[in-house]
């Protein structure tokens, strides 16, 4: 029953049919192909292994009498963007089956079903899905850090995470970046300034909570000769040196009250002014603030201010930690596995599933 063409290896589908039978002749003629193939009946269970498990082909039959498979195919496109949908509708179903195109769904087929047809169509959306990789693959390569480090993954979570990249990097807006302490925001800031329209200009960052409170502000916006005790020369702060690049602020809530007032400043007015300094000096650069914190608490502890918060949160990029991305563990033990093996010499041993 099977179709000659291309075996998708990397893809997964979810087909979701209710009627057993049906869903099982979907899956035979789909297994040859793919090789990752997952199948419910129970439409509510699906969103869940949507989002657990990465598909990225839906199969969903849009012509029950509730509507579920409409529903799946809106609450999925809301929520997986990258996913792409083959809906299949009975003949003379005109209404959901337009429903499931206006909804995004790659194709609409019309039962009785063709083999050829329904592997035609899923065929062409693991090409689509394979067209995005490909592209997600090299914004990943162009985004190698000068410390030689990358993001990997290609689960659903850091999906979400490149796919919020795209989307910020042809703009010019003012990014948070949050997760837990080592999950790589460095490294999604980078990638945003690497892919952008800055990347010929400085990538300047700093840590807030790495430095004195009482230098962080010279850090920052410079100062001029002789403004402090020990300030012998005139000093160029990093909003300076990041002029047209992107400046990286990183453990944005660190940064003390009085000099989130100036930083609000110099995002509202798009200049600084060196400490000791009467001159306002424009300056255009991009902020993307990091934190491991819940910037919101920290307003309600008024230790962080809402109007800076606001003025940052344009685009917020929230970095998944390991847990929330376990299928992502054999690609990292494989890279940090070749990473050791150049590093002594060696050629790169196996590692079994196991």
């Amino acid at each position: 029953m099977g179709v000659q063409g291309t075996v998708f290896s990397g893809l997964t589908v979810l087909v979701v049919e209710a009627n057993p039978s049906l869903r099982e002749n979907l899956c035979r003629v789909l297994r040859p192909r793919f090789n990752g193939i997952l199948e419910t009946g129970d439409y509510a269970a699906a969103l869940e292994v949507i989002g657990e498990r990465g598909v990225d082909v839906l199969v969903v039959d849009v012509s029950d009498g509730q509507a579920r498979g409409v529903e799946l195919l809106r609450q999925a496109g809301n929520e997986h963007s990258h996913l792409m949908a083959v809906a299949i509708a009975e003949i003379g179903d005109t209404a959901n089956a337009l429903k499931a195109i206006k909804l995004g769904a790659y194709r609409c087929l019309s039962r009785p079903l063709e083999v050829s047809s329904l592997a035609g169509a899923v065929d062409g959306a693991g090409r689509e899905i394979l067209k995005r990789h490909a592209t997600l693959q090299t914004r990943r390569l162009l985004a190698i850090a000068p410390n030689g480090k990358r993001m990997i993954g290609n689960s659903a979570a850091m999906m979400r995470v490149f796919e919020r990249i795209e989307l910020v990097r042809r703009a010019n807006s003012n990014v948070i970046v949050q997760g837990e302490t080592g999950t790589g925001k460095e490294l999604v800031a980078y990638a945003i300034h690497r892919n952008s329209s800055r990347a010929r200009r400085p990538f300047v960052k700093l840590n807030c909570g790495a430095i004195p409170r009482d230098l962080l502000g010279s850090e920052l916006f410079g100062h001029e000769k002789g403004s402090f005790t020990g300030a012998l020369q005139q000093r160029i702060g990093l909003f300076e040196r990041a002029h047209r690049g992107t400046i990286l602020l990183d453990e944005i809530g660190d940064m003390p009250l009085e000099l989130q007032v100036k930083l609000l400043n110099v995002v509202q007015d798009r200049a600084v002014q060196r400490v000791g300094g009467h001159e306002r000096i424009p300056v255009d650069v991009r902020i993307i603030a990091a934190t491991h914190q819940d910037l919101e608490e920290a307003i309600g502890r008024k230790t962080f201010r809402l109007d800076l918060y606001y003025r940052l949160k344009v685009v917020t990029i929230h970095v998944p930690a390991l847990r929330e991305r376990k299928e992502d563990i054999p690609l990292l033990a494989q890279h940090f596995l070749e990473r050791f093996a150049r590093g002594m010499g060696r050629e790169t041993p196996a590692l079994d599933a196991e």
